[in-house]
């Protein structure tokens, strides 16, 4: 077997000793272009004493294919044999380029070309006597790498001994499959895609118009119906002050103040808008047109109409709610009953009284519900105590102050009290306003005001919260009767507490009507010593106490 090898390797020097001297004839080749260099493969196997490796150790290509195992051991088989190469897997991407030979003596050639990206393709069967034969692993090779560093040389070839790159030979039959080498070394993980575009940012939003100050939201038969802002945001207090006034009556058909509403209440001003909340009982509505309720009525009729104008009037005077839950908001119908809800939501006033109706505003933070109730069909009834209560613990649960309106008793000079039991008027049941209002603070009002008598009425404590039962008549002009207990009126301007309810300061502000029925400030505090009065003999020890110039005590 060593003899046979060492014969075979003269051979193979006899002839590699020719092919050189013809290769140095010839003009260096210039057109071959080498592959991508790959990754170093592994070392081939030792070969046994007197043969040699086919080559020195080149790298093999691909990253992460791995090398075959040489064929027969990487040992040349005997030259009297033809030789047929197994073929190795193709490349991913094409054929290789031709491939240098070894010098014999174990001297890396210059680096034999590599395929453009991968594994030789499948080689024929070779003519030259000395089959030089290398099997190839059938795995894939990896993505294109690095040739491996040239072979060590072992012996320095002579200068001459380079050799221009070799040509292939004619492709020869395809010999069957070598066996599946084993799996290269993983090649590297692949680079990280790039980041993708981040999309265009969307246009931004464009603040709207600030809406009109007003209720944050009215509840409607259990439903929220509209909403609107209170008008100077700020942290949550613990208190917020409130203003209530009495009756408020225009009429068109029986003339309309000089100057309009908002010069009529000019000397008011100041006092309505001292308050977060400043409301009042509009009698009437503010609307042109339409059938009047004294149409189809007999006897002595009151149906009061203000121009739609109004509204404003009473927004620029201090007033943030108008009650509408009162015997003359339906004296024009479903129109007129229209056309006032819009008149006030133009101009940016809350209304509250309605059926089912809850009126919730936000102030400084704090939810103030406010529900106003009277003994007709439009309106919260206030002779079903039981759905009365039902409504306010209702809203008690959005809100931390509940404000209770009662449009309640008989009317004129001779009831300025607040009797025991049921009032009639007018042929009407005007409700009990003592048991109306103890129910309601039962279930959860933080305070109750009233209206409807047209005069003054006393001021009752229970279970330490207010009830005013009445603050007569505040603005007309030639729509109300006038003159004695009609004409004195005030502003009742209180403070609560939030986490109580309770009125923990205010102060009663007189008022007289003057003329044909504007409000003015009454210096001389008649109406302060008329409810002091009115409190004490109707409500004993249960009463708030009223100084002479209109303070209230706790």
């Amino acid at each position: 077997m060593a003899v046979a090898l060492r014969t075979l390797l003269a051979v193979a020097v006899v002839a590699m000793t020719v092919w050189a001297a013809v290769a140095s004839a010839r003009e260096p080749r210039t057109d071959q272009t080498a592959g991508p260099i790959g990754a170093t493969g592994p070392a081939l196997p030792t070969c046994e004493p007197g043969s040699h490796p086919v080559t020195g150790p080149t790298g093999i290509t691909g990253a992460t294919g791995a090398s075959g195992v040489a064929a027969a051991g990487g040992l040349v088989p005997p030259p009297a044999i033809p030789c047929q190469c197994d073929s190795g897997a193709s490349a991913a991407t094409g054929v290789s380029g031709p491939t240098g030979v070894s010098v014999p003596t174990g001297v890396s050639g210059p680096t034999g070309a590599s395929g453009p990206t991968g594994a030789s393709g499948p080689a024929g069967v070779v003519t030259n006597p000395i089959c030089l034969c290398r099997g190839v692993a059938e795995g894939t090779t990896g993505a294109t790498g690095a040739t491996g560093p040239p072979g060590t040389t072992a012996v320095s070839s002579p200068p001459a001994a380079t050799i221009a790159a070799a040509t292939s030979g004619a492709t020869g039959i395809t010999g069957p499959t070598g066996p599946t080498g084993a799996t290269g070394p993983t090649g590297p993980t692949g680079a990280t895609g790039p980041t993708g575009v981040t999309g265009p940012t969307g246009p931004t939003s464009v603040t709207g118009p600030t809406g009109p100050t007003g209720p944050t939201c009215v509840f409607a038969a259990g439903g929220v119906l509209a909403g609107r802002s209170s008008p100077a945001p700020r942290p949550p207090t613990t208190t917020i002050t409130l203003n209530w006034v009495g009756d408020i009556a225009f009429n068109s058909s029986s003339g309309l103040p000089p100057g309009g509403l908002a010069r009529a209440l000019a000397p008011l001003r100041s006092t309505l808008r001292n308050a977060d909340l400043t409301l009042g009982n509009l009698e009437g509505t503010l609307s042109v047109g339409g059938a009047s309720k004294c149409a189809r009525l007999r006897g002595n009729c009151f149906a009061f109409q203000a121009p739609p104008s109004y509204a404003g009037g009473l927004r620029t005077s201090g007033f943030t709610v108008m009650n509408l839950a009162n015997n003359h908001s339906n004296d024009f119908g479903a129109s007129g009953m229209a056309q006032t809800l819009r008149a006030l939501h133009h101009a940016g006033l809350a209304h509250d009284g309605l059926a089912g109706e809850i009126t919730t505003l936000r102030v400084h933070g704090v939810r103030v519900a406010i529900i106003g109730f009277a003994p007709y069909a439009w309106a919260n009834n206030l002779l079903d105590i039981s759905r009365a209560k039902t409504l306010v613990r209702r809203a008690k649960r959005h809100a931390q102050i509940v404000i209770v309106v009662i449009h309640a008793g008989a009317e004129g000079a001779a009831h300025d009290h607040v009797p025991r039991g049921t009032e009639f008027d007018f042929g009407e049941n005007r409700g009990n306003s003592r048991a109306f209002a103890h129910a309601v603070i039962g279930a959860g009002a933080s305070i109750v005001v009233g209206s409807g008598p047209h005069v003054l009425r006393g001021i009752e404590r229970y279970r330490q919260h207010m009830v005013a039962y009445s603050l007569g008549n505040f603005a007309s002009w030639r729509a109300l009767g006038l003159g004695g207990l009609l004409s004195e009126s005030a502003v009742l301007h209180v403070t609560l507490n939030v986490a109580t309810g309770r009125v923990v300061g205010g102060r009663l502000i007189p008022i007289r009507l003057v003329g044909s029925g504007l409000p003015r400030l009454d210096r001389t505090h008649a109406a302060d010593r008329l409810v002091a009065t009115l409190s004490r003999e109707d409500f004993g020890g249960d009463r708030y106490r009223i100084s002479a110039t209109g303070t209230i005590r706790p």
